[in-house]
């Protein structure tokens, strides 16, 4: 066995070892939910609103349709790759 295999086992070790201690860790530094940027484990429970109000504040959704959409993706769909639509 060589050195890196050795430390691979080691750190696999260790890992499994903090795991059901590792959001108690974490929560011992007494960072704020801002500072870690996370809407998800938010210390207030409310996840879902927090992720929807900060999915609009992302660049991708300042507007309607992505960029590049029209020339990239839009002729791919429009190839009907998936069959005849429905005539239902």
């Amino acid at each position: 066995m060589n050195v890196q295999s050795n430390w691979s086992v080691y750190v696999l070790f260790l890992t499994l070892q903090v795991r059901p201690n590792a959001v108690a860790l974490v929560d011992a530094f007494d960072h704020t939910d801002n500072y870690l940027g996370s809407d998800l484990g938010r210390y207030d429970g409310d996840v879902y609103t927090h992720l929807y109000k900060n999915a609009w504040k992302d660049p991708l959704n300042e507007s309607v349709v992505t960029e590049g959409y029209h020339d990239y993706l839009r002729p791919v769909l429009k190839q009907q790759l998936w069959g005849p639509a429905s005539k239902l």
